[in-house]
């Protein structure tokens, strides 16, 4: 390594935003192996990290390389602890700088130095190297994730959703491409395709610290069908602008404007909010399976085969209760405390489902 490159490191100069305008060079240099003596110090610095004590972090990195200047592992710990303390300019100078090497740790310095790029509101420049990352890098779900992340700050949420597809569609037990598919569905006006992104979401991640924010944002996807209750009268909304591009959803939408009526309804007092929420995801699912075929748009065809053949294996009083209990049902929590065999049997389905892409 340079003489210039050592004084980067050690100092953590800002890096110019502008150098990145080509994308990152190729990897050529070799990493030096990790020294015994060091990796006490990466402990204690990793256990910094966790505690974000970002300063002692940092002088214990910057200690291993002042000794071992190729240290790629003590390198990208460097650029993380910076980043950690929002000293985006110098974790993007260390970045770039383990870039330039042939190791494991190769894929996360991509994503860190667009992780900077992004911070520094320097989106043009993170997306291209996201892209450089997702070509090199095509398995990892994380170039497609942070793409539709830095579209969205862009203020691109066409873009973003594209790569959200791609992202549920490269890994589909990835939550986070769900939950945002969920909610820029609903925000551009995909009501039903916004349900089963919510409900596919809370499969995969049912008791989470954002499972119960997402539930409600489903339960407000729902209720959007109906407008202000008086009474005994309840208004149907019906949304004449809702888009087709991703699936031809108007039978469910419809279906989820009477099912969000129907607690109001005369014939369905008394019923208990898990029974009246299995009805309505039966109904909603039936109403899919009933569709046109042939349809193109990823929605339609990504999500509702999954939906439907769940409603087919009769797993939905499950999957309700399943997902239902992350937002403090007592209902929910004790049929899943009573019937854990049936919660398996459909929690193993859909750990196998056979995803289309």
């Amino acid at each position: 390594m340079t003489r210039k490159l050592i004084l980067l490191l050690l100092t953590g100069l800002l890096f110019p935003a502008s150098g990145l305008s080509q994308g990152i060079p190729e990897a050529r240099l070799t990493p030096a192996a990790e020294l015994e003596k060091h990796r006490d110090l990466m402990r204690e610095a990793i256990a910094s990290d966790e505690r974000r004590d970002f300063d002692a972090a940092i002088a214990r990195l910057q200690q291993i390389l002042q000794e071992n200047p190729g240290d790629v592992g003590a390198m990208y710990q460097l650029a993380y602890s910076h980043f950690g303390k929002e000293e985006y300019g110098k974790s993007l100078a260390v970045a770039y700088t383990g870039a330039r090497y042939k190791s494991q740790q190769l894929s996360a310095f991509y994503l860190l130095i667009g992780n900077n790029l992004d911070r520094l509101e320097e989106y043009e420049l993170a997306i291209k190297v996201y892209k450089q990352g997702k070509k090199s890098f095509q398995t990892d779900v994380q170039f497609p994730m942070s793409l539709a992340i830095t579209y969205l700050n862009f203020g691109r949420p066409e873009e973003a959703r594209k790569y959200l597809k791609e992202a549920a569609a490269l890994d589909p037990n990835y939550a986070s491409s769900h939950l945002g598919l969920g909610q820029l569905y609903f925000a551009s006006g995909y009501k039903a395709q916004a349900v089963l992104a919510l409900c596919r979401f809370l499969v995969l991640e049912p008791d989470s610290s954002r499972s119960g924010a997402a539930l409600k944002t489903l339960q407000g996807v729902i209720q959007s069908g109906i407008g202000p209750v008086e009474e005994s009268k309840i208004a149907i909304v019906v949304d004449a602008t809702l888009r087709t591009d991703e699936g031809d959803f108007n039978s469910a939408n419809l279906a989820l404007s009477m099912l969000a009526a129907a607690p109001y309804l005369e014939k369905n007092k008394g019923k208990s909010e898990m029974s009246l929420a299995v009805e309505n995801f039966s109904t909603l699912f039936a109403v899919l399976s009933e569709g046109k075929k042939n349809q193109s748009g990823f929605a339609w065809n990504y999500y509702t085969p999954y939906f439907v053949e769940m409603k087919n294996r009769n797993y939905v009083e499950a999957f309700c209760n399943y997902i239902y209990h992350s937002g403090g049902s007592a209902e929910a929590s004790n049929w899943v405390a009573q019937n854990g065999a049936k919660v398996s049997e459909f929690l193993n389905w859909s750990k196998s489902y056979m995803w289309r892409r």
